[in-house]
């Protein structure tokens, strides 16, 4: 059965899903022009989201066959409008972190003047990451932050904070925001939006657990510095042989991650340290093949 592409679709306040009629793809704030004075937010099944309050969107175009997830102020009538703009970019993907596993539920969080990060991603308390996405040109970044199913052990709880991460495409640091909406604590179809204040300043040298421990093809090393120092970050195996340089150079003051790659090294038991100068400490990580 062929659905005509302006076939109303009452919609309702609060949420819904919708699906999307148009035989061919539109971009989503012109499909959408219709409602947007009453849309508060709208997103795909992949977390992207078209937030008009803040004229932010990562959708791009409305896709044939995909259903889409409609938050209005008010009840009121869809007709998808059509039209030949389409966006001049799909949503980017994250090349430094790992997108998460979907799940059946997420938050979306719209994060602003996160230049100069190239992406930024969610974590949660083990640093596991949640969510993450991709600053634009305009230094706004779009994050789906994933929640935990019923039987899922991954992604948050209601009521659960996470950390944000940046990554300026060498380094990784935890970052503070200034929330304008919402805060960074997880609720479902939540909606957060915040400005990127700075990275957060530890009150103390520290050099944390690797993560996860034991670990098989990566794992993350994170490190607290109270002031702006030069740091070797190293790995050795048991018997003292250098195997890795993690970092060597002038580090400013912050909560600072690099990843530990296994690359060929064989299973065994290994040390990471961290040196500044006036600070130094030792962790243990063990990898497993």
């Amino acid at each position: 059965i062929t659905i005509a592409h302006d076939r109303p679709i009452p919609l309702v306040r609060g949420w819904q899903i919708v699906a999307y009629y148009p035989r061919e793809p539109v971009y989503c704030r012109t499909a959408l022009a219709g409602v947007v004075d009453e849309l508060i937010l709208a997103k795909d099944g992949w977390g992207h989201f078209y937030l008009p309050a803040f004229d932010f969107d990562d959708i791009g175009d409305m896709r044939p066959g995909q259903g889409y997830q409609l938050k209005m102020e008010h009840d009121c009538e869809l007709v998808y409008q059509m039209g030949d703009e389409l966006a001049l970019n799909a949503a980017a993907e994250p090349e430094h972190f790992t997108l998460p596993t979907r799940t059946a539920e997420n938050m979306s969080i719209l994060l602003l003047e996160a230049r100069p990060f190239l992406e930024i991603a969610a974590v949660d308390a083990a640093g596991v990451t949640v969510g993450c996405g991709v600053t634009d040109p305009a230094g706004r970044a779009g994050l789906a932050v994933w929640g935990r199913e019923p039987d899922g052990t991954f992604g948050l709880i209601p009521g659960e904070t996470f950390t944000l991460v940046g990554w300026d495409g060498a380094d990784e640091t935890e970052l503070q925001a200034r929330w304008t909406l919402g805060a960074a604590v997880y609720g479902a179809d939540d909606i957060a939006v915040g400005r990127v204040t700075g990275s957060i300043t530890p009150d103390e040298y520290r050099l944390g657990e690797p993560f996860p421990n034991p670990f098989n093809a990566r794992a993350v090393v994170r490190f607290d510095l109270p002031e702006a120092c030069r740091v070797k970050l190293r790995m050795f195996d048991a018997g003292g042989r250098l195997m890795q340089v993690l970092a060597d150079g002038k580090y400013p003051a912050g909560r600072h991650r690099k990843v530990l790659r296994a690359g060929a090294m064989p299973s065994g038991v290994y040390f990471c340290r961290l040196d500044t100068g006036s600070f130094t400490a030792t962790s243990k990580v063990v990898l497993l093949r």
